[in-house]
């Protein structure tokens, strides 16, 4: 298995979509494919959809030996999983599997601009053939709008001290990098905490950067839309944020039922070997 991505909740996502033999599942957030990879070999059919190129490339390599009639790899996202199967003439599925992590080689590649661990530049784009960069928000943004997203999309109670400063910096010369950013965030804050803010304030421009909560909350409607009945929906969540359109939205369907009473999450050995792990929900639905 390609070192991309470390697939998270892998036993309990394979055990939702059981058995697996001649089922059609899409990965609507394939990444590096190790989610894909174990549906496949176990005897599913997957489309994997991703918004990042590099992603869909790298699941190319990990999926390539088991043979294309065992899985198809779609740029795109996952908000259009009903044109992107009904492109493929797939009436319906049997299962979807969305998984809203960063992968591993997103976080560590510095140039994407996601990790505030690395200097690089402000990017954070998960495709970046368009839209507009986390840079363009900083720069571009008024306070008012930085204020807005910081304190809404990553709940970031300095969020106001932290826009004065960023307009303030940014009046002198142009935040560029994730480097300089981060610089300017411990000044805001006077280095209290700074890891866990600038934790947020990064989540923050990341999920306005990809429009993360709109392409949720479309793509779990989408995703309901083209399940056969008794078919399968499997999320898993990161942030509050994204985790509480799930709950919510899904909640208000008549057509699906929950079939985990709460969310699973990883034991202590997967926490061990997998940090990233640690903050990941498991809600898993069956249309009905």
């Amino acid at each position: 298995m390609s070192a991309y991505h470390e697939p998270v909740l892998l036993r309990e996502v394979i055990a939702a979509f059981s058995p697996l033999n001649n089922k059609i599942i899409v990965d609507g957030t394939v990444g590096g494919a190790g989610h894909a990879h174990a549906l496949a070999v176990g005897g599913a059919y997957v489309v994997g959809i991703d918004r990042d190129p590099d992603a869909i490339q790298e699941s190319e390599k990990v999926l390539g030996p088991l043979g294309k009639d065992r899985y198809r790899l779609v740029h795109g996202s996952f908000a259009d999983i009903g044109s992107i199967t009904a492109g493929m003439n797939i009436p319906a599925v049997d299962g979807v599997l969305l998984d809203f992590g960063l992968s591993s080689h997103q976080l560590n590649d510095a140039s994407r601009g996601f990790s505030y661990l690395r200097d690089g530049p402000l990017d954070m784009r998960f495709d970046r053939s368009g839209s507009a960069t986390a840079g363009d928000i900083v720069s571009g943004y008024s306070q008012e709008e930085l204020y807005e997203i910081i304190s809404q999309y990553g709940e970031e109670k300095r969020a106001r001290a932290i826009c004065v400063a960023i307009v303030r910096s940014r009046a002198v010369k142009t935040i560029e990098t994730t480097g300089e950013l981060v610089g300017i965030i411990g000044t805001a804050i006077h280095g209290s905490d700074t890891t866990g803010v600038v934790s947020r304030v990064f989540q923050a421009l990341r999920i306005a950067v990809n429009n993360e909560l709109g392409t949720v909350r479309k793509g779990i409607h989408e995703a309901v839309g083209v399940l056969k009945t008794g078919g399968i929906l499997a999320v898993i969540t990161f942030h509050s944020l994204e985790d509480r359109i799930v709950k919510l939205d899904m909640s208000k369907r008549s057509d699906v039922m929950k079939v985990t009473k709460k969310p699973l999450s990883a034991d202590k050995e997967e926490i061990r070997t997998n940090r990233r792990s640690r903050s990941a929900k498991l809600r898993i639905y069956k249309k009905i």
